[in-house]
């Protein structure tokens, strides 16, 4: 369970990364 719960945390992170870089790319 514990290691499920820490994969979701880091492809969040990455889709946050994801996010963040094309915010910055349309601005």
């Amino acid at each position: 369970m514990p290691f499920k719960v820490r994969q979701l945390g880091l492809i969040r992170r990455k889709i946050h990364h994801l996010w963040m870089k094309k915010t910055i790319f349309t601005i």
